[in-house]
């Protein structure tokens, strides 16, 4: 019971670290396409720029999911 508890402790650190992993290469990656984070009122925030790029987001979140939904379920099925 104990090993099995340590296990899953093991599993979730290691997705944790992953989804971290991930975030970050993805701010990398905005921060290399220019993308900023303006706190000045001054500065006039392009909206159809913001909105080209939540759909771009979109479009990859819907590439990612099912691939990511098939990998876990083969993981799942083959008991890892």
């Amino acid at each position: 019971m104990r090993g099995e508890l340590y296990a899953h402790q093991k599993y979730y650190q290691k997705a944790y670290f992953l989804a971290c992993k991930h975030l970050n290469h993805c701010f990398i990656v905005l921060y290399i396409l220019g993308f900023r984070f303006t706190y000045n009122p001054e500065v006039i925030s392009e909206w159809d720029a913001v909105s080209a790029m939540v759909e771009w987001v979109g479009v990859m979140t819907s590439a990612i999911v099912p691939l990511a939904a098939i990998y876990f379920q083969y993981k799942l099925d083959k008991g890892e």
